[in-house]
């Protein structure tokens, strides 16, 4: 069973994934396999230990793609009003929001492959009021500052193009292989990739992919993922966008 969805699909992916990895079904074979795109954040810090633990026990794999400046999983964000919340009531941390599963962050200078285990609240506690602070920063530097459009980090265009820049490091990694790592005790940063302004130039000789049809998704030419094949659906698409 796969579970593919982008943005508030992508969180509604997550939610399918751990209510099909906890089922009795002989119908739904384990381990479930789920991948998100752009999601925003889904559950407390409960979800996220259950989560873990149907991890640990192999009954489903996730993987969050998403482009480094995409506000949307940012949110929901508590707000640096939020740290007075946190200094009154430090329990509160445990209902704020959280990603699951493993992190494939993708950028212009290349991505990085995460696993972003639970430590107890005191931990939870100092990694929110940072995020907080960061996430206050960036919207300051990014939103007032430079004006820079951020939901375009957030069209599936950008990030299928993203993919197809690092493809050649990316097909070397394996969903299984990172599990076995995480399973090992490892977490943290599991893998990344760099690539130079000047090879980012010439893998994007057009410049940044900024429209959303079915157009741009078919002259992508993205290989096949492990368990997906893109280059069917695209056709699919693209022949359906001829025909309209």
């Amino acid at each position: 069973v796969a579970a593919m969805s982008n943005s508030m699909g992508g969180a509604l992916a997550t939610l399918f994934g751990a209510v099909a990895a906890m089922s009795n079904s002989p119908h739904v074979p384990k381990p479930v396999t789920c991948i998100s795109f752009s999601s925003p954040k889904v559950g407390n810090v409960h979800f996220k230990t259950v989560y873990e633990k149907l991890e640990q026990d192999d009954l489903i794999r996730k993987v969050r793609v998403l482009n480094g400046l995409d506000p949307i999983p940012k949110t929901p964000s508590p707000g640096i009003f939020r740290i007075l919340i946190y200094a009154l009531c430090p329990w509160s941390v445990l209902d704020g929001y959280n990603h699951v599963g493993i992190e494939l962050k993708l950028k212009e200078t290349g991505y990085t492959i995460s696993y972003d285990k639970h430590h107890g609240v005191c931990w939870l506690l100092l990694k929110e009021i940072y995020r907080i602070l960061k996430g206050f920063g960036y919207f300051l530097c990014v939103c007032v500052l430079c004006r820079i459009r951020l939901l375009r980090y957030h069209s599936c265009s950008e990030i299928f193009a993203r993919l197809q820049e690092n493809w050649e490091a990316l097909e070397k990694e394996d969903i299984n292989s990172l599990y076995q790592r995480i399973k090992g005790g490892e977490g943290g940063v599991l893998s990344y990739n760099v690539i130079t302004p000047r090879q980012f130039q010439k893998k994007r000789k057009k410049g940044p992919t900024t429209k959303r049809n079915a157009e741009v998704i078919a002259k992508s030419k993205l290989p096949n993922f492990s368990a997906f094949s893109f280059s069917s659906t695209s056709k699919d698409v693209a022949e359906k966008s001829d025909v309209d």
